[in-house]
């Protein structure tokens, strides 16, 4: 090797110096290392705490103090043969219990943001400089906080009938014979709309078959079904309308806005008091201060309306005439059908034996615009 020069001779007595590690139950065999991640971090005097990291263990150790003499490292040049000797730090590293690794990792990731930051801060570019204390004044200690946003909490009272547990399928989906050895009894109208409602219905019903076009006050749809009624031959045809006049209401209350819904003098049906009770009570819910309507009872109308409407046609109905009436989509009322246990073809659900498999209910939550 011959003679070398020592060409520079760097000592550093303040701040963070490259540092000799010794492990205290032996050496590092050649090939056979493994990674390791590695930081220096400071303990609560201040003192410098090397640290290494394997997938188990952690090492940590006390660099040792060098008041009366400095260890030097010889950095070698192959082509000019010079050295510079670089002072270090030395410290003997023993392995720590494994619980704590997940503090060790966090306080590593801190020391090394920290350090990073001050490398941005120093010699990046004036974008990184820009965007780097930008980041700084951003950072919020939540300790200052945390007295303010107890004091704002404990203001702050929750009515607990406001808050809405998951839904479950059999609580919106009308009664369904799965064991019905006919379609007609897959779905019945005593099953479906109590009789003390529908006896309140006969009287106006009566009083519909034989009222002009422009003095029935429901929406078109059921105006149109109503008309098709009058002059009808069937013996069940004052019925229909009472089963019409029940959809309509329905149809009212999941097309109201929610703030006529909170309203005190809610009126989803002007034939029968009794009825507007039926629905407010059974496709609303009712809190201490207010009315609403969740997006599950919108649901729950919705189903009631489809299976109405298949024992008013033959236990078939149009999907397309209801969405437009309701201003639902397709595809949503397809997802009600199957929940139904309904077959859907094309545009139409029907009640076919035997019935198709039962679907989990979700009912979906609002999404904010993006």
């Amino acid at each position: 090797m011959g003679k070398m020069i020592v060409s520079q001779v760097i000592t550093k007595s303040k701040g963070a110096r490259s540092t000799c590690l010794q492990f205290q139950n032996g050496e590092l065999v050649e090939d056979q290392e493994i990674p390791l991640s590695c930081g220096l971090c400071y303990n609560d005097a201040q003192r410098v705490i090397p640290v290494l990291a394997s997938d188990t263990l952690i090492y940590t150790g006390r660099v040792a103090e060098q008041n009366a003499y400095n260890t030097f490292l010889a950095v070698r040049n192959k082509k000019t043969n010079k050295i510079r000797l670089v002072s270090i730090n030395e410290a003997l590293l023993k392995p720590q219990p494994p619980q704590l690794r997940k503090i060790m990792d966090s306080t590593m990731m801190e020391t090394n943001q920290r350090a990073l930051t001050e490398l941005n801060k120093e010699f990046g570019s004036k974008k990184t400089k820009r965007q780097t204390e930008t980041l700084e004044r951003l950072k919020v200690n939540i300790d200052n906080y945390k007295d303010q946003l107890e004091k704002t909490v404990a203001n702050i009272s929750l009515d607990e009938m406001q808050i809405e547990e998951p839904t479950q399928t059999s609580e919106i989906l009308p009664f369904v014979n799965k064991n019905a050895a006919i379609t007609a009894d897959v779905y019945t109208l005593k099953t479906l709309i109590p009789e003390l409602v529908l006896k309140s219905l006969e009287e106006p019903a009566r009083e519909l078959m034989e009222t002009e076009e422009d003095q029935i006050t429901t929406n078109d749809y059921v105006k149109k079904q109503i008309l098709a009624l009058q002059g009808s031959r069937d013996e069940n045809a004052q019925e229909h309308v009472s089963m019409l006049l029940v959809l309509d209401a329905l149809m009212t209350i999941q097309s109201a806005t929610a703030r006529s819904i909170s309203l005190k003098g809610c009126q989803c049906s002007q034939y029968s008091k009794v009825l507007n009770d039926f629905i407010l009570n059974n496709f609303t819910v009712k809190t201490e201060r207010t009315r609403t309507r969740p997006l599950s009872m919108k649901d729950k109308a919705c189903c009631y309306i489809i299976v109405l409407s298949l024992l008013l046609n033959k236990l078939k109905v149009n999907l397309n005439e209801i969405g437009i009436q309701l201003k639902v989509g397709v595809k949503k009322l397809n997802d009600l059908c199957s929940m139904l246990l309904l077959h859907i073809s094309g545009k139409e659900a029907s009640v076919k034996l035997p019935l198709p498999a039962p679907r989990v209910f979700t009912t979906k939550k609002n999404k904010g615009r993006k």
